[in-house]
């Protein structure tokens, strides 16, 4: 995964060291209990994302070799709130759990991992300061329009028995969804913090986790599920140590030049299909140019399809080029579409280079 662009924040040395008397003071005073949307933030180290990464992927792998579908699971995290902002949660590491699950059930309540989770937090007590502030679980399904980072009923469920536990005791507890095959598709961690609502709250009217307001509801189950109103998404950022970043910098400049030029051949296959995709959506959007006729009238290329329909087909936006954005300003639909040519095409051509110079590089 290509981690480089995740960590552009510079002067994050301040989240490695603590004030734990200020935090103590933090932990007393309990101001999440007083609102229910109080924590905004999660801000997530090097050593955690790779760690959630790697066990979402090795979830994929053993349930795909074993009856050919992924299997969830699931781990804890360990941080505190940021004694600065306390508005901000600070995950400094996660710890897998030897736990599976199919499909949107992935619950911990079995014997032996009850145990297992209390001998880990014993020995974590010798080796960190943090403690465990949240959970994570993967949604490995196929990868889709929208991400599949959302919490299902039983999530919900399980996250509300969490923070009716720890956030009375100084310790606001989160929910990490990981997406790992949509990871893999974007070539970036896909993931998404979350915490739920008190019971006895009600969220604003159609407003989404994200704090979007969606009239439609079949648009809201589809991207949140069906609780979508019961819960709400914290922005993620990433943090790492400066000595980290200097690190990374040199093997990125050093070493990673030859990515341009690897031969993967997932890679090379998921580029082909996707470029496929965006030059078969080309004719579809041309029906919809307006150019002049043969008489020098401005009208619509298709006329087949009745007023009805064409409004229906024009109000999604799923691709780089959305009908909304084209009937925003329909002097410039042409060029855009030209645009969007002219791209698939220097795509290709620098594809087309740099396999001819890897063949002559490397044979």
């Amino acid at each position: 995964l290509n981690l480089t662009i995740l960590f552009e924040e510079l002067n994050m040395d301040k989240f490695y060291s603590v004030d734990y008397e200020k935090l103590s003071k933090v932990r007393s005073s309990k101001p999440w209990l007083n609102d229910p949307k109080y924590c905004k933030c999660v801000r997530v180290s090097p050593s955690a994302v790779i760690k959630m990464m790697m066990h979402g992927q090795s979830g994929v792998d053993r349930g795909i070799n074993a009856n050919g579908k992924p299997i969830e699971v699931m781990g804890l995290l360990l941080g505190h709130p940021n004694p600065d902002d306390p508005q901000v949660m600070v995950i400094s590491d996660a710890q897998p759990l030897p736990i599976e699950g199919m499909e949107t059930r992935v619950i911990a309540d079995d014997e032996d991992v009850l145990n297992y989770m209390i001998s880990l937090g014993e020995i974590n007590e010798y080796s960190t300061k943090d403690i465990f502030c949240g959970w994570y679980h993967t949604h490995p399904f196929e990868v889709d329009v929208n991400s599949h980072c959302y919490l299902s009923s039983t999530d919900v469920s399980t996250q509300l028995q969490w923070q009716r536990a720890e956030d009375p005791h100084g310790n606001p507890w989160v929910s990490i969804v990981l997406d790992p095959l949509r990871s893999l598709e974007m070539n970036r961690p896909e993931l998404m913090a979350f915490r739920v609502y008190p019971p006895d709250y009600s969220a604003p009217p159609n407003e989404t986790p994200d704090g979007n307001i969606v009239m439609e509801d079949k648009l809201r189950v589809e991207k949140w599920g069906s609780c979508w109103n019961r819960y709400y998404k914290l922005e993620t950022t990433y943090f790492m140590s400066s000595l980290a970043q200097n690190t990374l910098a040199v093997l990125k400049n050093n070493f990673l030049w030859m990515n341009a030029f690897s031969n993967n051949q997932k890679s090379q296959s998921d580029n082909h299909d996707s470029t496929l995709d965006k030059i078969k959506s080309l004719p579809k959007k041309m029906e919809y140019v307006e150019l002049p006729d043969i008489d020098g009238i401005i009208g619509l290329m298709q006329v087949t399809r009745s007023m009805k329909e064409k409004r229906r087909l024009w109000s999604f936006d799923d691709s780089e080029l959305s009908p909304k954005s084209m009937i925003k300003d329909k002097d410039n639909n042409l060029s855009k579409i030209s645009q969007i040519g002219s791209d698939i095409a220097i795509n290709q051509c620098q594809d087309l280079s740099n396999s001819l110079l890897r063949n002559q590089l490397f044979g």
